[in-house]
C-alpha cells in the first residue's frame, strides 16, 4: 500500500489543490496484494458509485462486500503525516491521519 498511498497523498495535494489535512484525510483506495490483477479495497468513506464504476470497468472488488473496508481494517490504508513549506512565505503546516497514532510536527532549524 505505501507507494500506493504515496501516488494518491501527492495527487490530492497536487492535482486537487487540498491542503495537508486534507489530503491526508481524503479516502484511500488500495490494490491489496499489489499486483495487476489484484482485488481492489475501498475505504467505506468512498460513494458506492465508485465502487459500481470500477466493478463495470472489469476490476475485482474486495476484500469486504463490494471491497468496503471499515473500522480497525482500514489499517490496511496506511497512515500518513505531511509537513509543507509555503513556496512564498516559509510557513510550515502539516497534516496527520486519523486512521492511526502520530503527529505532524514542524520546526525551523536555522
Amino acid at each position: 500500500m505505501q507507494p500506493q498511498g504515496h501516488v494518491q497523498l501527492v495527487l490530492n495535494l497536487l492535482a486537487f489543490g487540498a491542503d495537508a489535512q486534507t489530503a491526508v484525510d481524503c479516502a484511500r483506495l488500495c490494490i491489496a496484494d499489489g499486483t495487476a490483477g489484484g482485488a481492489i479495497a475501498i475505504e467505506d468513506s468512498v460513494c458506492s458509485e465508485v465502487a459500481d464504476v470500477l466493478a463495470a470497468a472489469g476490476h475485482r472488488l474486495g476484500p469486504g462486500a463490494r471491497g468496503r473496508v471499515a473500522g480497525f481494517a482500514r489499517a490496511l490504508f496506511g497512515r500518513a503525516q505531511i509537513v509543507l513549506r509555503h513556496p512564498r512565505t516559509g510557513v510550515l503546516w502539516g497534516g496527520s491521519d486519523g486512521r492511526g497514532d502520530g503527529l505532524a510536527l514542524a520546526c525551523r532549524c536555522e
